[in-house]
């Protein structure tokens, strides 16, 4: 009974450290400005080709490498 009673002790502990230093960790900052830029010509590109039908220019930036 007594080693159950320190096995859950020491989870409880494990889970409130890792709860408590997940808030420490650094978060990444979006520069919002730099998405606009390389996103909005694309989605006014893929919107207007929407509307035209035109799927090889609705598709133009469908790739892995941007």
């Amino acid at each position: 009974m007594r080693k159950i009673f320190i096995a859950g002790l020491i989870a409880v502990v494990v889970i409130v450290a890792a709860v408590m230093l997940a808030g420490c960790v650094e978060k990444n900052q979006v520069d919002v400005e730099q998405v606009r830029n390389y996103a909005d010509p694309i989605t006014e590109n893929i919107l207007l080709a929407m509307n035209e039908d035109n799927y090889a220019k609705y598709s133009a930036h469908f790739d892995q490498t941007q």
